[in-house]
């Protein structure tokens, strides 16, 4: 069965500054209850992509296509440390460990950080009025004059890589965006160069017009993700542990054979659905680490945009005040 035995991909569309959040299938259930945590930075989820600077509703998910549905047991299980903003609703379901999603990080259970629609469209976010909440376009309106890019994550500025690449991983020193027009795969991990300061922070994104697919060998990514759909909603996903086959569905038995270790992201994802399919931890045992953990780190806004010019040197940002972070 493809996709059940451990984790599917049943989930949301829409943006998320910490993570989009996962999905647990109601089929078939493993013999342990994966789970992750968001750290520094809300959740959204819902919603879609804007088309230039307009807010696309053909594919808009809300209500039930657009909500949280993961793991929350008595011992722990998936939270974020602040709001979690769902256009459709944050599940309850579930069997074994309840189904939920902890808001505030305070307290087993606690979720009155969490805003979120009822299973009808007269929820919190929509009535008469439909609530709009849309990604920007980061590849049709970030990307300017780009070159081809040389595999070196030393590399400083904007460039275009070809479709269906693979990013061995590396070391990241200066401000590198790579902008691809189809599927990338991750076979490294992407870190951060030590002993950097406010003044010349790293900053790496990678905008796909397409899927990431990650290698379970990968177990820290630093930076900026997103992946946005191409056309329609065939695309657009984000995987945390895939063979980079073509194909777009796992068997349950290959995820079960090498997804069983961790993943961290320090920095953001952004899609229109992230299948979190690792499967290290368990929720039903207390001090268990999460599957995946998505840090939302001060590295994110501090040092420049990732995308627009850098402020003036001669500007120094001493202190950011913004619940939630924005791009």
């Amino acid at each position: 069965m493809k996709l059940t035995a451990v984790k599917t991909r049943l989930l949301l569309a829409g943006a998320v500054l910490a993570g989009l959040f996962l999905g647990l299938s109601p089929m078939v259930h493993a013999d342990t209850y994966p789970f992750l945590t968001a750290t520094g930075g809300d959740v959204w989820a819902g919603g879609w992509f804007n088309t230039g600077s307009a807010c696309d509703l053909t594919n808009y998910q809300d209500n039930a296509n657009g909500g949280v549905n993961t793991y929350l047991g008595a011992s722990g299980g998936s939270s974020g440390d602040f709001g979690a903003y769902v256009l459709g609703k944050i599940d309850t379901s579930g069997s074994g460990p309840s189904g939920g999603f902890k808001t505030d990080a305070v307290g087993a259970g606690s979720n009155k950080l969490s805003f979120a629609n009822n299973a009808s469209p007269s929820g919190l976010f929509q009535g008469s009025t439909r609530q709009q909440h849309c990604v920007p376009d980061y590849y049709g309106t970030k990307k300017n004059t780009s070159t081809g890019w040389d595999g070196n994550y030393a590399d400083n500025g904007q460039y275009v890589v070809a479709p269906n690449s693979t990013l061995s991983g590396g070391t990241v020193s200066s401000s590198l965006t790579l902008f691809v027009n189809g599927n990338v795969f991750i076979a490294g991990d992407i870190r951060d160069a030590a002993g950097y300061t406010e003044a010349n922070v790293p900053k790496f994104a990678l905008v796909v017009k397409g899927n990431i697919f990650i290698d379970p060998a990968v177990h820290q990514l630093d930076g900026l993700y997103i992946a946005q759909p191409s056309s329609g909603t065939n695309d657009g996903v984000i995987w945390t542990c895939h063979d980079n086959t073509a194909g777009q569905s796992l068997l349950g038995s290959w995820i079960h054979d090498n997804c069983a270790s961790s993943l961290t992201v320090n920095g953001s994802l952004i899609a229109k659905q992230i299948n979190y399919l690792r499967t290290n931890g368990d929720v039903s045992a207390a001090g268990s680490p999460a599957a995946e953990v998505i840090n939302y780190t001060a590295a994110n806004v501090v040092g420049g945009p990732f995308f627009n010019p850098s402020p003036p040197t001669s500007l120094k940002v001493e202190s950011l005040v913004s619940l939630p972070p924005l791009y």
